[in-house]
């Protein structure tokens, strides 16, 4: 027998559970697991007793010492934004400002290319290193939620981006797919049988679920889906990619994931000679400031980006129990304002 001395070795370290760990093994969206976390009512019963089952199973424990030095020492939140220059971004880190401010917190922001995956390190070692109660990221590409749900922050982290429609189990259906199927219904109900769905780019979450709901739309009218895979959200993408499609003479309404798509859809049709909406209709989403100066006037969706920006604020200030206000359960942000761009269908297809 061996009897000579061993190196001594230290005790393995036991990770701790995270809310991405947890919502693995619930087989939920991150995002669930935080609204539960927070209180949140609406939530399916047969979801929280997976989520309560993995919390149990994973021994998940926040890191209430950390927390509760953080949230008693500092009364700053970070958010890591994106594309303040659109109007999007830019009126929901608006509306998390003042929501902060509401809750008696100053919100810091720091901004980066969400493509610019040499950005990302900087940005997240910036957050990390500063007296933050808590920090809120809005993650739109693939690229930036992998590294976000990687990194080990010392306070809370809310990540307020949507949780894929096709395997999100919390039964609360997003902004995006509850305002496409709003789209849908509307030129389905004008009367149109085909209707065209251009894509936003499908790095992002929220492209992959307009057009998870446009086809399940369009399925549940027993009509065929035809899609046009846009590459980025800009006028330019709109026009490039009609430009180069083949407008067949039977498609009479075009669905753009964003306002500046149809921006760049309604110029090439006018350059085509087809007529919106007597020819083709068309409909965008996000209802920016100019929509409603479009030739014509932009059928749209609504969104609500107070209440959506308000509500990220008091998920996170939920995760260190500093909420003020309970969450609101009606989750719906989004409207649709029909305008002069959508109408019937032409009587006999255009030549």
């Amino acid at each position: 027998m061996d009897e000579s001395p061993k190196a001594w070795r230290a005790p393995a370290t036991i990770k701790r559970a995270t809310i991405y760990d947890v919502a693995r093994a619930a087989e939920v969206s991150h995002q669930t697991v935080s609204r539960f976390l927070s209180g949140f009512a609406g939530i399916r019963p047969e979801t929280r007793m997976r989520v309560e089952r993995a919390l149990s199973e994973l021994n998940y424990r926040p890191n209430m010492t950390a927390r509760s030095l953080k949230a008693s020492t500092s009364h700053r939140l970070g958010a890591l934004a994106y594309d303040l220059y659109e109007v999007g971004p830019n009126k929901i880190v608006q509306a998390e400002s003042q929501a902060a401010r509401d809750a008696g917190y100053v919100l810091d922001i720091v901004s980066l290319d969400p493509f610019k995956e040499d950005e990302f390190a900087a940005a997240i070692d910036l957050l990390d290193q500063n007296d933050f109660a808590g920090i809120l990221a809005n993650a739109p590409t693939d690229q930036l939620r992998r590294v976000l749900e990687q990194t080990q922050f010392s306070v809370p982290l809310f990540l307020d981006n949507e949780p894929e429609e096709f395997e999100n189990e919390s039964g609360i259906e997003g902004s995006s797919a509850t305002g496409t199927r709003m789209i849908v219904e509307h030129l389905v109900s004008l009367g149109h049988r085909r209707i065209l769905h251009l894509t936003g780019p499908l790095q992002w979450v929220v492209a992959r679920n307009r057009g998870w709901a446009y086809r399940s739309c369009m399925q549940s009218h027993k009509l065929v889906a035809e899609e046009l895979v846009g590459t980025s959200w800009s006028a330019a993408e709109g026009f490039r990619a009609m430009q180069a499609f083949d407008l067949d003479p039977g498609i009479t309404a075009i669905v753009a994931d964003n306002d500046q798509l149809a921006l760049g859809v309604l110029r090439s049709l006018s350059e085509r000679g087809v007529r919106v909406p007597a020819d083709v209709s068309v409909v965008g989403f996000d209802d920016i400031p100019e929509a409603e100066f479009f030739i014509p006037p932009l059928t749209t969706i609504r969104q609500d980006y107070e209440k959506i920006g308000r509500r990220a604020v008091q998920s996170l200030l939920g995760m260190f129990g500093a909420a003020t206000e309970a969450l609101d359960s009606n989750t719906t942000a989004v409207s649709l304002v029909v305008r002069a761009s959508s109408g019937p269908p032409p009587a006999t297809p255009r030549s």
